[in-house]
């Protein structure tokens, strides 16, 4: 089905559209439907554009989070390790499989609270994080004091 629509067009724009309307195979109709269709689904595609910048920025700061987690993470871990191996002596070979038994025991209970954690949806970067700020707050308090 077709519409009959009326516009008011300025005399450059007119002629121009005359113009081309008179070359073989053109007419005012489907110039004006051509150029309408275009403009159109250009402003879909703008549309679609800013909706994908917008998934594009969310997903940039998601990851620029989860890189500050993972650094802290293999920060604490290295720093861990470190102490570790720095404090604790080597056993008599008579103890090791005693505490090799007590290690696995701990290790058992170490992953059991990781699991607590994570089900929980709290992570120990959290707990960092806001340890972090509290204890920035505070230092700025003295200081102002």
């Amino acid at each position: 089905m077709r519409h009959r629509l009326e516009i008011l067009l300025d005399d450059e724009l007119h002629e121009w559209l005359d113009r081309l309307s008179k070359r073989p195979g053109g007419s005012k109709t489907r110039i004006v439907t051509a150029a309408l269709e275009a403009y159109m689904s250009r402003g879909a595609a703008v549309e679609l554009s800013e909706a994908v910048n917008a998934r594009i920025d969310k997903l940039s700061d998601e990851h620029g989070r989860f890189e500050r987690d993972l650094g802290i993470l293999l920060e604490s871990f290295g720093l861990y390790v470190r102490h570790q191996l720095s404090v604790t002596s080597p056993l008599p070979e008579a103890q090791q499989p005693a505490a090799q038994m007590k290690g696995q025991k701990r290790f058992i209970v170490f992953l059991d609270q990781v699991a607590r954690r994570v089900d929980g949806g709290r992570t120990l970067a959290d707990d960092v994080l806001d340890a972090v700020h509290a204890l920035r707050a505070v230092e700025a308090r003295e200081a102002a004091e």
